[in-house]
């Protein structure tokens, strides 16, 4: 059974102790798993989500809740995952996130390890941390030369669904990003769409119909609400952790202090140049390709509105 109600430091060499704030959120991330199997952690830059993610690792081991550690992520941070996990003791499989969508071992060997891991699915427990999971926010293939109604699923969701699904016993998954959304709420769904699919639907038969119990939101603001969702971002660690000095706040990490800096925001308006001549021309379609995919023309318009607004100058001279 697990028990995470108060988390306790697990005793390990691992040095990096979690602060207050860290503290709470391993403990919800606990919670999450224990109930769900899974959990979706968003937090700002530089708040600890790899912190987190370790002792997260560690409490699972320590409750004999898992075996091994995977990771799925950039090929940049690699080293830095696999030295925090050996300094905690644990074991780690890495697999760099471009190798899902490679169509076979041919093209990345390391979808030959990934493979022999998914074979033992039902001998070894595993905890899947995806970091950077926003790099997953698109699901199917858009091609601007091949438009279809209903594009292909991308082979990375293909593999890692079915994964999901030989593992659903020995197999919890932790998302970890710090923007999961970019265009549409689609964005959060797809990356949600990775947890185990353990949500309440509303289907009359839920088993004959696919993905009903994967988790998903109908905008933004329903994501907190999730019982799979956490969201940690620095003005909240700011008012419920921060330590005044002066007119500054920061946060003790061990015996040293960061400081939250301050950052005010100001919109600036100005007078774009050629704003009539070029409104006009946008609306008459002077900068329409002969083309029947819509989508062409809707990418120049979009080119030529960034350039308007970004280069003003540049254009004036041009």
């Amino acid at each position: 059974m697990l028990a995470f109600e108060n988390v306790q430091p697990v005793q390990t060499r691992y040095q990096k102790k979690p602060v207050s704030y860290q503290v709470d959120m391993i403990a919800q991330t606990l919670r999450q798993i224990k109930d769900f199997s899974g959990s979706m952690l968003v937090a700002s830059t530089g708040l600890g989500k790899t912190v987190v993610a370790v002792h997260v690792a560690l409490h699972l081991r320590d409750e004999d809740v898992i075996d091994n550690v995977m990771i799925i992520g950039p090929k940049s941070v690699r080293s830095n995952w696999q030295r925090e996990m050996r300094e905690a003791g644990l074991y780690c499989e890495y697999f760099v996130r471009q190798a899902f969508d490679k169509a076979n071992s041919k093209q990345d060997s390391s979808l030959e390890d990934f493979q022999e891991i998914q074979k033992s699915l039902d001998q070894q427990r595993w905890l899947l941390i995806i970091d950077e999971s926003h790099e997953f926010r698109n699901r199917f293939k858009h091609d601007l030369f091949n438009m279809k109604k209903q594009p292909s699923e991308r082979q990375a969701f293909i593999r890692l669904r079915e994964f999901c699904q030989k593992g659903q016993e020995n197999l919890k998954v932790l998302l970890l990003t710090g923007s999961p959304y970019a265009r549409d709420i689609d964005n959060i769904n797809n990356q949600l769409f990775l947890l185990p699919h353990t949500a309440e639907s509303q289907a009359l038969l839920p088993d004959y119909v696919d993905d009903a119990r994967a988790w998903t939101v109908r905008n933004a603001s329903e994501f907190v609400q999730l019982p799979v969702a956490s969201q940690l971002t620095t003005p909240h660690v700011a008012k419920y952790y921060g330590q005044q000095e002066g007119q500054d706040i920061y946060i003790k990490f061990g015996e040293s202090c960061r400081y939250i800096p301050k950052v005010i925001l100001h919109t600036i308006t100005f007078p774009l140049i050629f704003a009539t001549e070029l409104t006009d021309a946008i609306l008459n379609g002077c900068f329409d390709l002969d083309s029947r995919n819509p989508m062409f023309r809707e990418v120049l318009k979009r080119v030529v509105k960034v350039a308007w607004v970004t280069s003003p100058s540049l254009f004036k001279e041009s």
